[in-house]
């Protein structure tokens, strides 16, 4: 007996292990698996709402960093989508029209000329298959689990291909692990096992935005790219929250995920449509003390440390 998800616009995609519906099974088992990784090409992996958009910002910026101006020229979503994005055919979001007709892979990934920047989502063994016999260069960053699931919260109420639920309802599932991405512990152990590689560079959302010209450094330094103390304070700037917030709110979506000349960094609801994507919130650090009860973060806190038993060295203390 199928087991129904405790989110409308979610699916098992294994048992135990729930993905937006937006993430489609058909992408994840065709074109994502078989996708052709280039020698050039960067990975970032993240857990769900742990610095992504940030990061990958970061990423073209010093990719481009002789031409900032390339951040105004690209498409919102092409420059923060995932690799697992549709196209939409799950029921749920068919049955509330969102417009995703194509694979992000294929509507834009395969023609993208090099160097790309590939950000995801999913657990290392739905990795595509030349993933680990190339290595590519690969970012990971983390971010405290208590911040993560407050902006996952969020996200549920501003994003067209999620719905919207009670908080105590997603804290719940959330010590569970039975939230968007699955439990966030089997995520950090997991990608842990390729920490010291020298192909992965990890990296703590946290550090990054105590120090972001040295987060910067590392990153650039790491795929290659290194920096000049000019550009190193250029790309701080272009990829300030504030900047960047800014410029991504005066992009205007495609009708890719979103209603047709809908602008990014609304939320809210009118009369006329379904809520929207507010992608940036406030990025901040420690934020979960004003959403958590002391109830809640004890009973988070018990199951985190059960289960991040051996696996101090990617622990979050709080």
């Amino acid at each position: 007996m199928d087991v129904k998800p405790p989110f409308n616009k979610t699916y098992y995609y294994r048992p135990n292990y729930l993905l937006p519906a937006i993430f489609s099974r058909n992408t994840i088992d065709g074109v994502y698996k078989n996708l052709d990784i280039r020698d050039d090409d960067t990975f970032l992996v993240t857990y769900a709402k742990s610095g992504t958009a940030w990061t990958n910002e970061m990423l073209k910026a010093i990719l481009h960093v002789d031409d900032l101006e390339y951040l105004e020229s690209v498409e919102f979503y092409k420059k923060l989508a995932t690799l697992e994005f549709g196209p939409a055919d799950h029921p749920d979001l068919v049955e509330e029209n969102v417009f995703c007709p194509k694979s992000f892979i294929e509507d834009f990934i395969r023609d993208t000329p090099s160097p790309r920047v590939l950000s995801t989502h999913v657990l290392p063994e739905y990795m595509p298959t030349q993933f680990f016999q190339k290595k590519p260069k690969t970012l990971f960053v983390s971010r405290n689990p208590k911040d993560a699931v407050v902006s996952l919260y969020h996200w549920h109420h501003s994003i067209p291909f999620l719905s919207p639920c009670p908080w105590e309802l997603l804290c719940e599932e959330y010590i569970k692990g039975n939230t968007v991405c699955g439990a966030v512990w089997d995520f950090y152990k997991k990608w842990s096992m390729y920490k010291q590689e020298s192909w992965m560079l990890w990296l703590t959302f946290e550090d990054m935005k105590a120090d972001p010209k040295q987060a910067i450094r590392k990153i650039a330094d790491f795929i290659g790219r290194p920096l000049t103390e000019e550009q190193l304070d250029a790309v701080v700037h272009a990829t300030s929250f504030k900047v960047m917030k800014e410029r991504n709110e005066r992009a205007v979506n495609p009708e890719f995920f979103f209603p047709k000349g809908h602008k990014s960094g609304e939320s809210g609801k009118d009369e006329e449509t379904k809520p929207k994507a507010q992608w940036q919130r406030k990025g901040q650090v420690g934020g979960w003390k004003n959403t958590f009860t002391v109830a809640q973060s004890e009973a988070f806190d018990k199951v985190y440390k059960e289960q991040m038993k051996g696996y101090e060295d990617v622990m979050y203390q709080f």
